[in-house]
């Protein structure tokens, strides 16, 4: 069982004995540190998915997008993998042949690579980034959970294959989606 957030908490357990660890993850999850992040509330972006040659979103409150929370992160860290804008280790890349949607999508901000989320206005200062700081940001608090996931797998002396269910826990856990935790390797195939 993982419970995902600023802490993350992680037992795994055999027929004989349950282990426990938290580990720091650290506040990108829930909206912190990251250039448009927020809690979960009106307006933050939920989920996002490649449709039709661009992105589209849900947004929380069925109102106009106005930052992301941790369950959009972690899809939208997914979905820049999969499109091949992020490389494995969470660098921006030269994306090549992407539909024009997706490309006009790459921008610099602050000297640095990003990713159009979403317009909040006609106004380009008005807009939801997804900057190389903020995979960066998602990269640390997903290595933390993963590595507590490993010491405990240490610890009992199994591998990934080994474990037969994950069980998300807590609110957040509830919105992941599984196949971006997997994606984005937050969680043991």
């Amino acid at each position: 069982a993982v419970d995902i957030g600023t802490n993350g908490e992680i037992v795994l357990g055999t027929a004989d004995k349950l282990y426990a660890a938290s580990c720091a993850a650290g506040p990108a999850f829930e909206g912190a540190r990251i250039s448009c992040g927020s809690r979960a509330a009106n307006g933050a972006i939920e989920a996002v998915v490649v449709s039709g040659g661009d992105i589209d979103f849900d947004i929380i409150g069925n109102s106009p997008p106005r930052s992301i929370c941790g369950s959009g992160l972690i899809d939208a860290v997914a979905v820049l993998l999969d499109l091949g804008i992020i490389d494995p280790t969470g660098r921006f890349t030269n994306p090549g042949k992407l539909p024009s949607a997706i490309a006009s999508r790459i921008v610099k901000h602050n000297n640095q690579p990003a990713f159009v989320l979403a317009e909040r206005r006609a106004t380009s200062d008005e807009r939801l980034l997804l900057t190389q700081k903020d995979i960066r940001e998602v990269q640390l608090a997903k290595a933390a959970i993963r590595a507590g996931i490993k010491l405990l797998q240490q610890k009992i002396g199994i591998e990934d294959d080994g474990i037969k269910q994950v069980l998300l826990a807590g609110a957040f856990g509830n919105y992941i989606r599984r196949e971006s935790a997997l994606r984005i390797g937050l969680l043991p195939n």
